[in-house]
Formats: C-alpha cells, sequence, structure tokens
C-alpha cells in the first residue's frame, strides 16, 4: 500500500510538472504569434489590427531613428493613430518588410518580457543602421487569454549596442 501511495504522489507530481511546462510553452507560442502579428499588420498597413495588439493603457516607445520618428505614446488609440498616419505616407501598401530575429521570452505568471532584433527593408530611417533595431516588449494575459502588448519600446541599434538596448527598462 505504501509504494502504491508513493508511486501515486510520484505521478501527481510529474503531471504537475509537465501541466506547468505545457502552459509555458503555450504562453510563449501566443506571445510569439501576438509579435508576428504586429509585424505582418504594420508590413500590410493595418494599422487598425495592429493597434487591437496594445493594451488600452499601452506605452510606445520609440528612439533612435530621427526627429521624424522618434515618440513616446501612451493609449492603444493614439498608437492606432501614429501608425495610420506612417501607412498614409505610402501610395498603396507600406514600403516596409519587417523580420524579428533572436526572440526571447520570458513569462513569469500572466506577464511576459521580450527582447528582438528588427530587422526592416524600406521605410523611414532605414539608411540608419540599416533599418536596425531591437524590440523589447512587456506583455500581459489577457482574461480572454489573448497576451497584448503593455510597453512596446522600438530603438535603432544604429546608435546603441545590443547590450545598450538591451538594458532599457520596460
Amino acid at each position: 500500500m505504501g509504494d502504491e501511495t508513493q508511486e501515486l504522489d510520484q505521478l501527481r507530481e510529474e503531471v504537475a510538472r509537465l501541466s506547468s511546462r505545457v502552459q509555458d510553452l503555450e504562453a510563449g507560442y501566443a506571445v510569439r504569434e501576438t509579435l508576428l502579428d504586429y509585424a505582418h499588420f504594420h508590413d500590410r498597413g493595418l494599422s487598425d489590427e495592429l493597434a487591437e495588439l496594445f493594451t488600452e493603457d499601452a506605452v510606445l516607445d520609440i528612439s533612435g531613428f530621427g526627429a521624424g520618428l522618434d515618440t513616446s505614446i501612451t493609449g492603444r488609440e493614439a498608437i492606432r493613430e501614429m501608425y495610420a498616419q506612417i501607412d498614409a505616407r505610402s501610395d498603396g501598401p507600406p514600403p516596409y518588410k519587417h523580420a524579428i530575429t533572436n526572440l526571447r521570452i520570458e513569462v513569469d505568471g500572466d506577464q511576459a518580457v521580450t527582447s528582438s532584433y528588427l530587422m526592416d527593408w524600406g521605410g523611414a530611417a532605414t539608411d540608419r543602421g540599416p533599418g536596425g533595431g531591437m524590440y523589447r516588449e512587456r506583455l500581459e494575459r489577457q482574461i480572454d487569454g489573448r497576451w497584448l502588448i503593455k510597453h512596446k519600446r522600438i530603438a535603432s541599434t544604429a546608435e546603441l549596442t545590443v547590450d545598450a538596448v538591451s538594458s532599457l527598462q520596460i
């Protein structure tokens, strides 16, 4: 009887560990999808869909790309308007293509912090870096299970090192 109880306890512990790992994997996958949706929507000029990836009170900080692009914006609607203005500069689909690489995701409960390299072809300020930078995000899991961006920092690496950008607070 004691051996069976011990085996059952070990099995329960293993199921709990596996359940936790699956939840972490699912969270990481969902965060990744939000970030890839951001690039997809941005490259297609879908500012409404892009803005829905942010929380209502989100913060967007852009630095190192020059006076025409550097900004700090608070709120989903202000973020939507900024991206709509960027999209309006193009006659047709926006001229940029974003690639997100070296994505790191750290999940802690309902919070996640990410960092990734950005390569952008076409669009504003690509002569500086060439359109290279880093993304740093803090995301929150919503009641419906979606992961939305709470704070996004876009920093050019043309004038900053990767370590300097990685240490920026979000």
